[in-house]
């Protein structure tokens, strides 16, 4: 015991004597740990060796001969487990190890018969995320201010020309910014960093475009890799999905690297992805602004026309339209096709209410153009046809919309829908009526 926590041993050298005391004399390892957890400068190393301990009778039962002592070692040490993680979590000196440690005691539980008492582990895996995402924050400021500094390095030198200063920028010489990151997933991936596209060549990889998808989807907010194991491999058992998602984001990431061969976008926590929202823009999240905007209403009529532009150009089709297995992206795909078209016939609906029938017509031609699917589009076109008197138009509205229901779906128009047609009908028969009528009155006359 002495020897294993002497003054200058170094670190590596207690590991292979732990793994050793494990291996050939797995008696006395419960000792060697509580040498360990005695001295400040080595408790830190008991994490590590025990994560590897567990992980050597790992998939063994208390009747292998593999388990045999050191199982029954281990089981001794149970307590000391406890205590060491508690001391850890109160001096809020966690690291990864810990986390790993009780990750394998929670997948042994079964095997001990024993389990963590409640709380420790959710203490644990709470206190070392409160650590990361203090460290997150604090590398958004560090940007943050570098790119302020930046900003007013710049403008001095522009203020204060002197070509023999020792900082000058050289001739031509361009100091490199974070470009924003543009990302598109309407109508196709596309990808561009500035101004310079990315090779498609680089995210050809279609569980790639998937991850990137889902980081896109919820962007600026983290997502567990827990979460997104789930959604990209469903039917995988979890250390093979982890290990899959590890590779996938370092493609990702060489993918989207800068002039500096770094990638300031993907970030990557202990726990979790998200991409930085302050530098990646994307047309889901400018499309879900637009329609926002339409739900709540516009005062001028400028207002909704350019709202209407920015749908048509922001919407060039359905989300990843390649992506047709994955059953997270095509319920995404659904869910932002119907926002679309619903912000477009809510708008359509409010500008005939309030009399500006040419841009009701205008909001119900797209969304019918988009969605040929849904019979109130029909109708709000209907209702726009109509009141600018376009009833040949509004008549064509109609049958499209009887063969569509009659052919697809072999249902008739509801009411509504054909209380407009009557009413075409029955305005029309009035007109061929009338002319005669008129004409008597002229002769009398």
């Amino acid at each position: 015991s002495s020897s294993a926590t002497g003054g200058f041993v170094p670190e590596w050298a207690l590991l292979v004597k732990g793994i050793l005391c494990h291996i050939h004399a797995p008696e006395h390892f419960v000792a060697f740990i509580e040498c360990l957890y005695a001295h400040p400068r080595t408790i830190g190393l008991i994490a590590p060796l025990l994560v590897w301990v567990l992980k050597d009778i790992e998939g063994t039962t208390a009747n292998d001969d593999a388990y045999g002592a050191r199982g029954q070692a281990l089981e001794g040490l149970f307590p000391r487990i406890v205590a060491y993680l508690e001391r850890r979590s109160a001096d809020e000196d966690l690291d990864f190890f810990d986390a790993m440690l009780v990750s394998k005691v929670d997948n042994l539980s079964g095997q001990y018969g024993r389990k963590l008492p409640a709380g420790i582990a959710d203490t644990v895996l709470d206190n070392l995320h409160k650590h990361e995402m203090s460290l997150f924050k604090q590398r958004k400021k560090l940007i943050d201010m570098r790119s302020a500094e930046d900003l007013r390095r710049d403008e001095y030198r522009r203020t204060h020309p002197d070509r023999f200063r020792a900082d000058a920028l050289a001739p031509g010489r361009v100091e490199e910014r974070i470009a924003p990151l543009n990302i598109r997933l309407f109508g196709g991936l596309e990808v561009s960093i500035g101004d310079q596209k990315v090779d498609p060549a680089l995210l050809s990889r279609q569980k790639v475009k998937i991850l990137l998808a889902f980081l896109v989807l919820d962007l600026g907010k983290e997502i567990s890799r827990e979460r997104l194991c789930r959604l990209l491999w469903p039917y995988s058992d979890s250390q093979s999905a982890q290990r899959n998602l590890y590779t996938l984001s370092s493609v990702l990431r060489k993918a989207l690297r800068t002039g500096t061969r770094s990638c300031p976008y993907l970030v990557r926590t202990q726990f979790s992805y998200l991409l930085d929202a302050k530098l990646v823009r994307s047309d889901v999240a400018e499309l879900e602004k637009v329609c926002s905007h339409l739900m709540e209403g516009y005062t001028k009529n400028a207002e909704w026309i350019g709202a209407l532009t920015q749908v048509r150009e922001l919407y060039r089709g359905v989300l990843l339209p390649t992506e047709v297995r994955n059953e997270a992206i095509v319920q995404a795909r659904k869910d932002h096709h119907n926002r679309v078209v619903d912000a477009l016939s809510l708008a359509a609906l409010r500008l005939n209410d309030m009399g500006d029938l040419q841009a009701a017509l205008l909001f119900a031609h797209t969304a019918l153009s988009m969605d040929s699917t849904r019979e109130e589009v029909y109708v709000l076109l209907m209702k726009a046809q109509i009141a600018l008197g376009q009833r040949s138009a509004a008549l064509e509205t109609y049958f499209r919309c009887q063969r569509y229901l009659s052919e697809e779906l072999g249902i008739d128009p509801a009411k509504n829908t054909r209380l407009l047609y009557q009413g075409l009908i029955t305005e029309d028969m009035d007109e061929v009526r009338q002319p005669p009528a008129r004409k008597a009155r002229a002769t009398t006359l």
